[in-house]
């Protein structure tokens, strides 16, 4: 039985769970994983605590010998993109997806931009459990740097799959104050839709409703979808990797 990973990879309370001494064990165990080389890709989602735990996962690769391809602030599908792109050997987002402000995360992805098995994950987490890392000498440590324009070779890719199917709609976009504000009403702008944006604000303590996009979340969208006859209505968590969509009734 899993003690830290869920059905996605680590989330619980950053006091008490996902704090930076298990980040730091997270990326370690990565990096053993991977035989103590190659390319991770890393990115963070708002919530306030992700920098502090993208810092301490970053620093548990380059002490596995691993090199940290840093993205920063982005949604969890263009850190998956990215991974693929990009050719790295996995990918690593510090998320907490849906969950409370108080609540982080840690999910793992693989060259191909999936999302770890559990079989998988159940190998990192006896390496964490166990503490049974590899550590480099100093000499083979990796090293960090930074790609800035991940979500711009994001957009470039989904414009060219969506244009011929959503231009000319209204969309109301309900970004849950989370990641998905730097991409989604960008690119449907740039498709050709008329956007109207809720919650388009980065705010990692989510203030204008829960981020779960669950029925009793969206009655606000929902209404608001009716009121400006628009088209549709989209919804995402605060990570951007889960959505629900409102028709034109509502």
């Amino acid at each position: 039985m899993p003690v830290l990973f869920g059905t996605s990879g680590i989330r619980g309370s950053v006091l008490t769970k996902v704090d930076a001494e298990l980040a730091v064990k997270f990326g370690l165990a990565l990096a053993t994983y991977l035989g103590g080389s190659g390319d991770v890709v890393v990115g963070y989602d708002v919530r306030t605590s992700s920098p502090l735990l993208e810092n301490a996962v970053v620093a548990g690769l380059l002490a596995g010998g691993c090199n940290a391809i840093r993205i920063g602030l982005v949604p969890t599908p263009v850190m998956a993109f990215t991974t693929r792109e990009l050719r790295a050997k996995a990918g690593v987002m510090v998320t907490g997806s849906h969950n409370p402000p108080t609540d982080n995360g840690l999910k793992c992805y693989d060259g191909q931009g999936m999302e770890y098995t559990p079989v998988e994950e159940e190998v990192l987490e006896k390496l964490i459990l166990n503490d049974s890392y590899k550590m480099v000498p100093w000499n083979f440590l990796g090293e960090a740097r930074g790609v800035l324009d991940a979500v711009d070779r994001y957009m470039v890719v989904a414009l060219r799959t969506l244009k011929p199917i959503l231009k000319g709609l209204t969309v109301v976009v309900d970004c849950s104050n989370g990641a998905g504000a730097l991409v989604i009403p960008h690119l449907l702008s740039k498709i050709g839709c008329k956007v109207i944006t809720m919650n388009a604000q980065l705010d990692g303590t989510f203030p204008g409703r829960p981020s779960e996009p669950i029925p009793q979340n969206l009655e606000e969208l929902a209404s608001t979808v009716k009121e400006l006859h628009a088209d549709v209505g989209i919804a995402q968590d605060g990570n951007a990797d889960r959505l629900a969509v409102i028709d034109e009734r509502g």
